[in-house]
């Protein structure tokens, strides 16, 4: 009888260092971007999934497929709370460049991404909630999701070691 896999066992998971670092490197130039422009440039994304894909591949066919396999459930999911934003708020909760950003993040790290966007989600929302609490933020206050998705990462890299 199998198990179910859970979130301890996601956290369990290794990823190569050079991937990690690969991955830092992506997430850190997307983050300039969208602080700066509030979009993240498909040309990032495009070099970013070439890189993770090749990486990858280059640790078997097993890794490339597992990989895909969780980015696409990832950019479901999030995708999904774009489409529950635009028909609660009238407008969509998340950018596509965030969709597109953690499907590159699947295919880089596999399920582990799972992990890294979750905490920067709720990262993104305890900020946001704080800000509106103190009056900084309103309603709707427009968040860029990468950064907070970057310290997600770091948390990762921290309590996977």
């Amino acid at each position: 009888m199998e198990r179910i896999v859970g979130i301890p066992d996601l956290i369990a998971v290794r990823v190569d260092p050079t991937v990690i670092i690969l991955a830092a490197g992506f997430l850190c130039a997307c983050t300039i971007t969208d602080l700066a422009q509030r979009r993240v440039p498909n040309l990032f994304i495009a070099v970013g999934l070439f890189i993770g894909l090749t990486s990858s591949a280059l640790h078997g066919i097993e890794t490339l497929l597992g990989n895909i396999v969780a980015a696409v459930l990832l950019a479901s999911i999030l995708y999904s709370l774009r489409l529950l934003g635009t028909k609660l708020f009238g407008r969509p909760g998340i950018g596509m460049g965030d969709v597109k950003l953690t499907f590159v993040l699947g295919v880089f790290l596999g399920w582990p991404s799972a992990v890294v966007v979750y905490l920067g989600v709720c990262l993104a929302a305890a900020y946001g909630l704080a800000g509106i609490s103190v009056g900084r933020l309103s309603r709707g206050s427009r968040l860029p999701l990468v950064p907070f998705i970057l310290v997600g990462g770091f948390a990762y890299a921290i309590l996977s070691a």
